[in-house]
């Protein structure tokens, strides 16, 4: 008897750039269990990429086609099962993830409105899935002797149309259970050059917020995997992953914050001492022992930010949330000792959440900046399935006002010709936030994102520091005085405003009445529509205009030094002349096919950049040079090599870079400063003939030629 042919795919858009870069992980573990559960008897295939899956459905039809739903692939599974449908009605289609309510009255919505899926796997999938195998290795593919009797872990719409809630499933505590994807080699494939290695190394959040999909109380206790298991699988990895990929993802809801994270983190600190990878590290990092997460963060040679997330700093907002964040005080310790290790920092904030006003929203930015956190990420709040805001309950009681736009990147075109675009419900509104305030926010984030975010004007902020000149009134004072601005970021501000407005749609269905014709979908791949605006207008300006905006900003400084400082002590102005030449010259042509030829000189008398990496206290005027020295602003063979990779990756497009920016640590954007005799001695002696061959080999148009 010939094996039963399962495909499993965790998909991925590809139109502009590679949208989620992730290995597979969750398919990769459910594939991994099942083939121990029935070796022989079943033949499993996973699938990334959607060209490979269509293929592959052409030439030779599964007898089980199981595809993941998250909100970044949700239509496009529904679609693959059509497609699935018309090639071979007796393929079961089965569908799995966390985008589904909770709720049984709104999982039989769900289930009855997606005819096309035969069965759900809720919850953790690996059993769920494996019962659904063992259902069929037992009596075959008739769909409706399948369905005859709940399955444990599964929902389905019986051949009477009722809805069927088999038994929930008791999480598997011993994690170990289940076989490692990485070790059994079904994730193999996958070490192509283009995916990031993603692990997790516990399951389960005992924090209960509310607009998260692990806020329900089922996943309340964590669970966790062997710590030698986790070491193995580290191992395996570094064996095979490609030189072009310098990250890990860490799926983790809250990374660092047990007590054996120290031991996983040293283990990858051995790993890079060996190796040089991983560079970047993707993790969300605890909310509570940040004393300890920062310890093992130290282990990891600033591979890893520190995510001081909050969401918000209003604690009427936190409570309406169900989270509970660290003080203000004990946040601006961390990052105080985040700083002296030269350790970065991120935190996420939320537009739209209940209760939370504009004047709360700014008061949380406010405290972060307060607290010198590195990079601050804004979000829209998105009313995901699954989550508790989004049930009828909530979205009364906030009186949220919602609207629909399309998902970044999240889109493509079938081989039959169908046009597919992912959606997302974010709210705009509420009883505590206007449309008008909603869209003024989106403003202030888009000029934090430039200015604030990396730290490209590290060296400003600092004398800023020195002057007792609070942070947050001067980035304030830029957003009020934006008619002061050039004309090019004037521009860039009105058309991100006008496509703020504009993205939004009142229902699903006319947005995807829209894009289902050609001409329009178009509009999507140019880029006209359906991008990631904050990324797209960074991008536009780190590439466009980086040196007005730096000049805007140190044109409204000089004007609050002023302010605060009727008379200013007699070395300022040469201070302040010093650290405006750096600012601009290093963030000059950051992307241009000519970077590494383009080379900045600027005539200093202070070491700027020693000054801005001091951590002791010492102000300027002790980093004055015994003679003005000229000064070239280059880039590493590290840092050029790292972003042709991540181009090669996500592609040179606006879009591509603003997804780029996310993933790289934007504080190692930035040119370095370094005397003029010691740029090409910075170059590895076995390096240098590589490095001059690049500089020739150099496309010289392109999206990111110099302007």
């Amino acid at each position: 008897m010939a094996p039963l042919k399962i495909y499993l795919g965790d998909l991925t858009y590809t139109t502009l750039s590679l949208a989620t870069e992730a290995f597979p992980l969750n398919i990769g573990y459910v594939g991994a269990y099942c083939k121990e559960c029935f070796g022989d008897q079943v033949d499993i295939t996973l699938f990334k990429y959607i060209d490979d899956l269509e293929q592959a459905i052409s030439d030779s039809p599964p007898d089980v086609l199981a595809l993941s739903n998250y909100p970044w692939n949700h239509t496009l599974g529904l679609e693959l099962f059509r497609v699935m449908r018309d090639v071979s009605p007796k393929t079961l289609c089965v569908m799995g993830g966390s985008n589904i309510p909770h709720h049984p009255d709104l999982q039989e919505k769900f289930m009855a409105s997606k005819s096309v899926i035969d069965a759900y796997v809720y919850m953790e999938g690996e059993i769920g899935f494996s019962n659904i195998v063992a259902k069929i290795l037992e009596g075959g593919l008739d769909h409706e002797w399948l369905k005859q009797k709940p399955i444990p872990g599964c929902l389905f719409i019986d051949s009477n149309g009722k809805f069927v809630r088999g038994p929930n499933l008791p999480r598997r505590k011993a994690l170990d259970e289940f076989p490692s994807p990485y070790l059994t080699g079904i994730l193999d494939k996958f070490f192509d050059g283009k995916l990031s290695p993603m692990m997790e190394t516990n399951r389960g959040c005992p924090f209960s917020c509310t607009f998260c999909h692990e806020g329900h109380s089922v996943y309340q206790k964590v669970n966790f995997f062997s710590t030698e298991r986790v070491m193995a699988e580290l191992e395996y990895i570094a064996e095979r992953v490609p030189s072009s990929i310098h990250n890990l993802m860490l799926c983790d809801p809250n990374f660092g914050m047990y007590r054996r994270d120290l031991e996983i983190c040293t283990c990858i600190a051995t790993i890079q001492a060996r190796t040089g990878w991983p560079e970047d590290i993707f993790a969300t990092t605890g909310k509570n022992n940040k004393d300890r997460i920062a310890t093992g963060l130290h282990k990891l040679n600033g591979a890893m930010p520190m995510w001081l997330s909050v969401q918000s700093m209003d604690q009427d907002v936190l409570d309406n949330i169900k989270r509970t964040n660290i003080s203000l005080g004990d946040m601006m310790e961390i990052q105080s000792a985040l700083t002296d290790n030269q350790l970065p920092s991120q935190s996420e904030i939320i537009l739209g959440l209940p209760g939370e006003s504009y004047t709360s929203h700014i008061e949380s930015i406010s405290k972060l900046v307060t607290a010198d956190v590195d990079t601050i990420t804004a979000y829209t709040l998105m009313l995901l399935d699954g989550t508790e805001l989004n049930t009828p309950e909530e979205r009364k009681k906030w009186e949220f006002k919602s609207k629909y736009r399309v998902l970044p990147r999240d889109f493509g075109k079938l081989r039959n010709g169908k046009n597919v675009v992912e959606v997302e419900e974010v709210v705009i509104g509420s009883k505590d936030l206007s449309f008008d305030e909603y869209v003024a926010m989106r403003r202030f984030h888009f000029l934090l994102s430039v200015i604030y975010n990396g730290k490209a004007c590290a060296s400003l902020f600092k004398l800023l520091r020195e002057l007792d000149i609070p942070m947050f009134p001067f980035l304030k004072a830029m957003l009020e005085r934006l008619d002061e601005a050039p004309l090019e970021i004037r521009n860039l501000m009105t058309e991100f405003e006008r496509e703020t407005r504009e993205e939004l749609w009142d229902s699903e269905k006319e947005l995807r009445e829209f894009f289902d014709r050609d001409e329009n979908f178009e509009r999507l791949v140019s880029g006209e529509y359906g991008a990631n605006l904050l990324q797209k207008y960074v991008s536009l300006s780190l590439v466009e205009t980086p040196e007005l905006w730096v000049s805007f900003a140190l044109k409204i400084a000089q004007d609050v030094i002023e302010e605060q400082n009727p008379n200013p002590r007699d070395h300022l102005a040469p201070q302040f002349d010093n650290i405006q030449r750096y600012c601009l010259a290093r963030v000059k042509n950051l992307f241009g096919a000519d970077r590494l030829t383009d080379i900045p000189e600027e005539l200093l008398i202070y070491d700027i950049e020693s000054w801005a990496a001091d951590r002791s206290g010492k102000q300027l005027e002790e980093f004055l040079l015994d003679a003005p020295t000229l000064m070239k602003f280059t880039f590493t063979m590290k840092q050029f090599r790292s972003t042709e990779e991540y181009f090669a990756r996500f592609g040179r497009s606006h879009q591509g870079l603003g997804k780029i920016l996310t993933k790289m640590n934007i504080m190692n954007a930035w040119r370095k400063c370094l005397p003029a005799d010691q740029v090409v001695r910075e170059i590895d002696e076995e390096e240098r003939e590589v490095y001059f061959a690049l500089i020739n080999e150099q496309a010289s148009g392109g999206v990111f030629a110099r302007r």
